[in-house]
């Protein structure tokens, strides 16, 4: 492959701003495997033909817009790619949420990708939905109770409980790391991201941010939030732990690339917890949860200036809100 990135635009211009659909036979692999936050995979390329009709047909002048492409690898190995994007347009079709609303829409999307003989074998999707719901100004319960009847209808359950045995991320039994040990460590090797990712996340060091975040981080967090300062991160990362008491972080995959503006590193990551603390999400459900996301840095003289997050928190809403119970019609009364 000449030029990967080239790869990557052309082939996602063609499918969302030319919508020629029918491209993704050539530029995805039959089998290709479609990895969503907070919800079930798509498997094949009919299935990824289909999800993406249907949002075109939702939002038919829907035009895509590349923010950045991080990426590592060759021609022999194959690439690793992550893609940080927008979506804009209207609503002016029917949507799983409900009938068009005719509201513009701005949506945040990361996306990870390997590339190998030509073609995308598989992705994971991180894409900011309960924004997009709130820009629809469609009602959050009602917008999760339509999809869930189109899902049921489909036989796709849409919140599916996870077996706590399922997956299981254990934490180190190799002892923590101290303090004194990671200060040592110079953030400039994908190890050194891991130790203190996990350090903040599985050890709950959450005041390491002030040893390896800059004075002026800045993030862009799930559903649209902008986080300006370590201590707003630090405001967010506390809320997860106590909503999740036995929160695990764990870094599936990681991409690194230097540039003249510092050094660009790409995680795809799953969080498992239990719903067994107080936080934003009501009353705990006491379920368990998987929270697969993408999250995109850059990182300047040994620290992190900035972030880029993206997971679906309307679909994990979806898994552990408690929601009323609809008032049964009056039909047959006289």
């Amino acid at each position: 492959m000449a030029d990967r990135v080239r790869f990557v635009q052309d082939t996602l211009n063609a499918i969302w701003n030319q919508k020629m659909v029918g491209s993704i036979y050539a530029t995805f692999a039959s089998g290709v495997r479609v990895h969503r936050s907070c919800q079930d995979d798509l498997f094949g390329q009919e299935a990824l033909v289909v999800d993406t009709i249907e949002r075109l047909a939702a939002f038919p002048d829907l035009r895509l817009t590349i923010d950045d492409i991080i990426w590592q690898g060759s021609q022999e190995q194959g690439y690793r790619v992550s893609i940080s994007m927008n979506f804009a347009g209207h609503n002016l079709g029917v949507s799983r949420y409900g009938a068009a609303t005719q509201r513009e829409i701005d949506q945040s999307v990361l996306l990870s990708g390997r590339i190998a003989n030509g073609r995308f074998e598989e992705l994971w999707i991180a894409e900011d939905e309960r924004s997009l719901v709130e820009q629809l100004e469609y009602d959050l319960l009602a917008a999760m109770r339509s999809i869930e009847a189109m899902e049921a209808f489909l036989g796709q359950p849409a919140a599916q409980d996870m077996p706590a045995a399922m997956g299981e991320i254990q934490r180190l039994d190799r002892g923590r790391s101290s303090m004194d040990s990671l200060a040592a460590p110079q953030l400039d090797s994908p190890e050194a991201v891991r130790v203190v990712l996990s350090s903040l996340w599985n050890e709950r060091q959450i005041g390491l941010c002030e040893r390896f975040y800059s004075d002026d981080f800045a993030c862009h967090w799930a559903s649209n939030r902008q986080l300006e300062g370590r201590e707003a991160y630090q405001a967010v990362v506390l809320a997860h732990l106590a909503t999740f008491p036995d929160l695990t972080f764990h870094i599936d995959d990681i991409i690194e690339q230097q540039r003249d503006d510092g050094w660009h590193v790409a995680l795809n990551w799953t969080m498992l917890g239990t719903h067994a603390g107080p936080g934003a999400y009501g009353i705990p459900s006491g379920k368990r949860v998987q929270i697969a996301g993408i999250s995109q840095y850059v990182i300047r003289d040994q620290r992190i200036a900035a972030e880029r997050t993206e997971w679906n928190e309307f679909r994990l809403m979806q898994k552990i809100m408690e929601r009323p119970i609809e008032p049964e019609s009056d039909e047959n009364t006289d």
